[in-house]
């Protein structure tokens, strides 16, 4: 009931409001969610304080790009109807060096540990949905 509910409600966002709408309104939602429901989750486990604090760590910088992530992910998806393979070929191929470089310079140059390595993946995560955002507006 709950979900056909809410699925009908992100048709009807999608249909009238366009997908701008949608990414602007599940985007920081997703974020408050990722990050409240982390620190639960995580206490959930076994952990040493070192490994919850790392891992909520990630959690908020990779929480912190998401509602930018589902922008991208609309625009990739309106590039693919389009028929536009190039540019999400392009996006994918740019931010995997960007997270490879990232991950070489914060995690094995700096220590930056788990941190840097989300660092590296959000740094990729916004090129990648950037170019994305960027081609379609």
């Amino acid at each position: 009931g709950v979900s056909l509910a809410v699925g009908i409600l992100l048709l009807l966002f999608i249909t009238f409001q366009g997908e701008r709408m949608l990414a602007a309104i599940l985007g920081p939602a997703g974020a408050t969610l990722s990050i409240a429901g982390a620190k639960g989750v995580m206490k959930s486990v076994d952990l040493t304080p070192e490994v919850l604090r790392a891992s909520l760590g990630y959690a908020k910088i990779r929480s912190a790009v998401s509602p930018l992530a589902v922008m991208g992910l609309t625009c990739q998806s309106a590039l693919l109807c389009a028929q536009d393979t190039r540019t999400p070929a392009l996006a994918v191929l740019m931010a995997s060096v960007v997270n490879c470089v990232g991950d070489y310079v914060f995690v094995a140059k700096m220590r930056w540990g788990v941190r840097g390595a989300a660092l590296a993946t959000s740094m990729a995560s916004l090129l990648a949905n950037g170019m994305f955002v960027r081609k379609v507006w």
